[in-house]
């Protein structure tokens, strides 16, 4: 599986994204849950999802609500892994509305 992509669906919640990266192969290159509606109780399992990931190229978890303390342990992950791209924050709100625009 190259892609897991669930961006957009404010109704994914949590307990999803833990069941659906419990079940996705360590050789998932790209992890996409923009504006899902995660909160920090994903934030573990999302990291340490990643850190066994053996070819993960990029995470995507912009406009969910991590606090301070998980948009940190994003960033020592970002510093862990430097091949990896993380994005767990919208940079600015012209790229958010870039984003929305094209997904849409």
């Amino acid at each position: 599986m190259h892609t897991v992509s669930m961006s957009f669906n404010e109704h994914l919640k949590d307990e999803s994204i833990i069941i659906i990266l419990n079940s996705t192969p360590n050789t998932t290159r790209v992890v996409a849950c923009v504006e899902c509606s995660l909160t920090d109780k994903a934030t573990d399992t999302i990291i340490n999802w990643a850190y066994k990931a053996k070819n993960l190229q990029a995470l995507y978890f912009e406009g969910n609500f991590f606090s301070r303390k998980m948009h940190e342990k994003f960033n020592v992950l970002t510093n862990a892994k430097p091949s990896l791209t993380v994005m767990s924050a919208w940079p600015s709100n012209q790229f958010k509305s870039m984003v929305k625009q094209t997904y849409n």
